[in-house]
């Protein structure tokens, strides 16, 4: 497997891609923004090729801060302080990841979210960050819970906040 960025990757390869997802957001979003996001320093997006040089499928992360209610930190037993004020916890979001329908099966998500996960948490050993965020779509909350996020709250009809302390994966180190 080979990991690569965005900014690497032919054009053609990338319009390759597909996936589904609901409103079809994870192969638009590749497709229309990613590169751009990249460039613009706004999110980075890593891609994931096999051997052979078959496109697998992209993650892409940006940081950000996630509120998370003192009855939930409670709930969890999560001991950290707010510096943002008002509940704010800076994370690095997954803003989002995909598998294309060729290589979907086989673990292949679950491998390219330890990927994530594994660079999220080398970035927090050099940057202050307590928490990778997610916004799952209903029909992935399964998925992302397997990999150790915990259910916030609903955004709305078919997005959630789902949050992973990243002291979590510093004593997990595999999913």
């Amino acid at each position: 497997m080979h990991l690569d960025l965005i900014s690497n990757m032919p054009a053609d390869t990338v319009q390759s891609f597909s996936c589904s997802s609901p409103n079809n957001f994870i192969e638009s979003f590749l497709k229309e923004n990613a590169l751009s996001y990249h460039q613009q320093n706004l999110a980075k997006t890593h891609t994931v090729q096999n051997d052979s040089g078959h496109f697998i499928g992209f993650f892409t992360l940006f940081s950000d801060y996630i509120p998370i209610p003192k009855s939930k930190l409670k709930k969890e037993d999560w001991t950290v302080q707010s510096i943002i004020g008002k509940q704010m916890y800076p994370a690095i979001r997954i803003h989002a990841i995909g598998i294309d329908h060729a290589f979907q099966g086989n673990n292949h998500g679950k491998w390219l979210m330890y990927i994530a996960l594994d660079i999220c948490r080398e970035i927090s050993e050099s940057v202050g960050v307590v928490f990778v965020s997610v916004e799952s779509f209903t029909n992935t909350i399964d998925f992302y819970k397997k990999c150790g996020f915990t259910y916030l709250n609903r955004m709305s009809r078919d997005l959630h906040n789902m949050v992973l302390k990243i002291d979590d994966l510093k004593d997990n180190t595999t999913l």
